[in-house]
């Protein structure tokens, strides 16, 4: 399973950059990145799929979280705080739902890599998302996690993160910046 190896890898590599606590939100965010590049090993070795671990039994469906079966956490959120699915209990409970919780950027990444056109669920607030492409997508998240995220990044701060990577790499007015903000105000963080 090339998708769960590229997964397994990432949380190495953010361990020697972002280093995400793995609580909480924070740890939401390792295990998203986790899903992010585990999806760009097995796109890269000729097969793109938007599901995790799917030869044993999948864990997570990136492009609609809320059909995620309860083995990878899920059902999970594809918005921010208010989805049903978000997980606020207790951390006893799979760290605070690092499992759970990870949908929302997961959801992020394929709305910027594919567009809202289409999208499984819809999106929430009418934002429209224009396809970006999943390498130049890809490409932001990972220039985030290793330049501007921290140990107790939160989804905000992974937000913003984001938008910075994208004016870093393709420009202040570029197209890529203005959909990496559309992807996120799609899932209830900040505005298109």
């Amino acid at each position: 399973e090339l998708d769960a190896i590229g997964h397994e890898f990432t949380h190495g590599i953010d361990k020697h950059n972002g280093d995400l606590e793995y609580i909480n939100q924070s740890g939401a965010l390792d295990e998203s990145f986790a899903d992010i590049f585990g999806v760009m090993v097995q796109k890269d070795n000729g097969t793109l799929n938007w599901t995790i671990g799917e030869l044993s039994g999948t864990l997570r469906v990136i492009d609609n979280p809320s059909t995620s079966p309860t083995i990878g956490g899920g059902p999970q959120p594809s918005v921010y705080l208010v989805d049903i699915n978000w997980y606020a209990g207790p951390v006893a409970n799979d760290n605070g739902g690092v499992h759970t919780n990870s949908g929302v950027q997961n959801y992020w990444f394929y709305l910027l890599s594919q567009g809202s056109a289409g999208a499984p669920g819809g999106v929430v607030g009418n934002v429209i998302v224009n396809s970006i492409g999943i390498n130049n997508a890809a490409n932001i998240a990972f220039y985030n996690l290793v330049n501007y995220i921290g140990n107790l990044s939160q989804y905000t701060d992974a937000a913003i993160g984001s938008i910075l990577s994208a004016r870093d790499i393709f420009g202040l007015c570029s197209n890529e910046l203005k959909q990496t903000q559309n992807a996120w105000a799609a899932v209830r963080i900040g505005v298109p």
